[in-house]
């Protein structure tokens, strides 16, 4: 088991369950799965997963990013 400091044990597993949620927030739809699965494996994992937005309000989004403020 790696340690981080005498008072913290870290599993093996979390340190690339880190890398797994980094690239789930990148947009990589095989990481927000392989996150998913990961916590229904084990009660005590707990990941922040990204909200994906709709491409309509996206493009909505850009397109009013792009529209010139009125002065």
């Amino acid at each position: 088991m790696v340690t981080v400091d005498s008072a913290m044990p870290v599993h093996p597993v979390y340190t690339v369950i880190v890398q797994v949620a980094r690239r789930c927030w990148s947009g990589n739809k095989m990481a927000d799965e392989t996150a998913r699965a990961a916590m229904s494996a084990d009660d005590l994992l707990r990941v922040t997963l990204p909200h994906y937005v709709d491409d309509a309000v996206d493009s909505i989004i850009g397109a009013a990013l792009n529209t010139p403020m009125l002065r």
